[in-house]
């Protein structure tokens, strides 16, 4: 009982820090939407940046999940095991990194403007010119985010939670660059994102290699023996997949009208304030700890436990949202160009949208569970499912709800997601590893 108190205790205070940190990092993002909202509103501008940002993210977003369900736990198992074999894992990421980031950045500056251009079908040749030149300079911010993951799941890893703070930098950065420009547009903007995310990848470089993670960047391309499972591939492919989700919703919202996309937006970075920052506390916290508990017996106990605190969380901010969704909305952004009209655009999203919080972030204490005891293959193959379920519920969802069908489309995907994830652990038998250790 007492190890289990003290256990607690140490959650709390690890809970605490990353808290903090996460909070503060979100409301210097806030206040980036905030300037974006006041300067661009709900116009085919804003619809520029909100499509930049689903785009900028896709891939980052992907490899940041890889990273943080496949590799956290393997880089703390090398770490306890052998400081060499920690040394060539550690290798072994810098050299897929550098492929990474080569081979996103090529494909996205090659193919990026003509995807774009579905998203924006009214623009005339010298707008398609200039938007050309503007997508292919994101794919320079996309490098540099790319890189930014890549440290931070070794730092998170190993509970090095300052790293926390520098995401805050591109935010900053573009706030400035929106603020003090003469004539503030897209191009301030792009080029306060590029310059932010650059400084954002340099400063947990060095954050990364005072801490020892950076690894020998010298002979990257040295033969490290890699013997991924099936369950690797099959789980790439399922992260690549639900990546697309925004990229769907927004294509299927800029139907109905200029200004939705970027409404969809606004109430996406609502609900995303407590998403996000529950997501990152979450899995900054539990998943070092589950993956250095797991062998532990009775450990399932403990994990049920947060599951159901932080449903209730959820279900609280749920509650507390819905009946102040209009005020929230104007306090948020209601500046400069944004108006009533705007609040009531983006408040249509949001009073359907926060249903999705309780759902979300719950599963998401299950899966760090899944993700400690190596179940990679499962998540995989949850993932895939839940999102046929997504991109089949929006087309029969379309008719009777129009723009409002991506959002019930994504709340069903969640809820098939935690529900598997809740019978995996549910018949999860603890005793497998302990088994193996005896023998």
């Amino acid at each position: 009982m007492l190890k289990i108190v003290t256990n607690n205790n140490y959650l709390f205070k690890v809970f605490s820090f990353i808290l903090l940190f996460t909070i503060f990092s979100r409301i210097i993002g806030l206040l980036k939407d905030i300037v974006i909202a006041a300067h661009f509103g709900t116009t085919e501008s804003a619809d520029f940046i909100s499509v930049s940002y689903v785009f900028i993210l896709w891939l980052p977003a992907v490899i940041a999940s890889i990273l943080n369900t496949y590799t956290i736990p393997r880089l703390i198992e090398h770490r306890s095991n052998s400081e060499r074999n920690f040394k060539r894992y550690l290798s072994l990421l810098n050299s897929i990194m550098l492929r990474v980031v080569i081979i996103s950045f090529t494909t996205f500056f090659i193919f990026g403007p003509e995807i774009f251009y579905k998203f924006f079908p009214s623009l005339n040749d010298s707008q398609i010119n200039n938007l050309t030149f503007k997508v292919r300079a994101l794919s320079f911010g996309l490098a540099f985010l790319m890189i930014s993951f890549f440290w931070e799941s070794r730092l998170q890893a190993f509970k090095k939670n300052l790293f926390i703070l520098f995401e805050c930098i591109p935010s900053i950065v573009i706030i400035f660059s929106i603020i003090f420009s003469t004539s503030p547009s897209v191009n301030s903007f792009i080029f306060g994102l590029i310059l932010g995310l650059f400084l954002q990848s340099l400063s947990l470089f060095i954050y990364s290699k005072r801490n020892k993670l950076v690894g020998n960047i010298n002979k990257i391309k040295s033969s490290t023996q890699f013997k991924p499972e099936i369950g690797l591939f099959v789980f790439i492919l399922s992260q690549l997949l639900i990546s697309l989700v925004p990229i769907v919703d927004s294509y299927f919202v800029t139907k109905f009208g200029i200004g939705e996309i970027a409404s969809l937006n606004y109430s996406n970075k609502i609900t995303a304030i407590f998403m996000t920052i529950a997501g990152t506390v979450l899995t900054r916290v539990l998943l070092p700890h589950y993956s250095g508990q797991v062998l532990k017996n009775r450990f399932k106990k403990i994990v049920f436990q947060h599951f159901i605190v932080v449903f209730l969380l959820g279900v609280f901010i749920n509650i507390l949202i819905f009946f102040h969704s209009s005020d929230v909305i104007s306090l948020i952004y209601s500046r400069g160009v944004f108006g009533d009209d705007d609040v009531l655009m983006v408040n249509k999203y949001l009073k359907v949208s926060i249903f999705q919080i309780p759902i979300y972030i719950s599963g998401l204490v299950l899966l760090q569970y899944i993700a400690a005891k190596k179940f990679i293959l499962i998540i995989a193959i949850s993932t895939i499912l839940s999102l046929i379920l997504k991109f089949l519920f929006i087309s029969l969802l379309l008719n009777n709800f129009q723009e409002l069908a991506v959002i019930y489309s994504t709340i069903i995907m969640y809820t098939f997601n935690t529900f598997v994830f809740l019978i995996v652990t549910i018949l999860t038998k603890e005793k497998t590893y302990e088994q193996k250790l005896e023998s």
